[in-house]
């Protein structure tokens, strides 16, 4: 991976930090590897006894313009945000936290686009917004579009994991 590429991947890990932390969710694992993989982001909320967790996985574009967006999210762009293993590394830690103890725990994938000035971040919120706008057949996983600072702007994807074969909408993830 190239030093721009990093560069880029660590500035929407930390716009998003900021934005969760002002949701009240701290940060309690960044870039964790494990024997399987890695996990971008792990974060908390509430007290330590009834607490709930947010497992993430993070992939930042740069964008140049809303018809550069557009070419990005067309076609098949939701099936292609699920990769086999984030996929299985967000299960994995999932599962992880519920074994010990955590009440309830969130799997999220953030696409974050990063435009090149405050302008263009605002054609991309309303490009955005007006793309995942639409009603989703599964009402939970409805994609969420966020305005994470002045140059990034989020789409929160929820995947739902259902039995292998069974996933009928792109937000849905197969499992064996």
């Amino acid at each position: 991976m190239t030093k721009a590429r990093k560069t880029l991947g660590t500035s929407g890990e930390c716009s998003l930090d900021g934005h969760m932390a002002a949701w009240g969710w701290e940060t309690i694992a960044a870039n964790q590897r494990f024997r399987g993989g890695e996990i971008d982001r792990v974060f908390a909320k509430g007290p330590l006894q009834a607490r709930s967790y947010c497992v993430a996985e993070v992939k930042t574009l740069r964008v140049r313009s809303v018809a550069h967006l557009q070419n990005l999210i067309g076609g098949d762009f939701l099936q292609s945000a699920f990769r086999a293993r984030q996929c299985r590394n967000l299960v994995f830690w999932s599962r992880l936290l519920k074994v010990r103890g955590a009440l309830q725990v969130h799997i999220r994938v953030f696409r974050v686009f990063r435009a090149e000035d405050a302008c263009g971040a605002d054609g991309l919120e309303a490009s955005l917004r007006k793309r995942f706008s639409m009603a989703s057949p599964t009402p939970t996983a409805s994609p969420k579009v966020l305005r994470l600072d002045a140059l990034s702007v989020a789409l929160a994807l929820t995947p739902v994991f259902v039995p292998a074969g069974q996933a009928t909408s792109p937000l849905q993830i197969s499992l064996p």
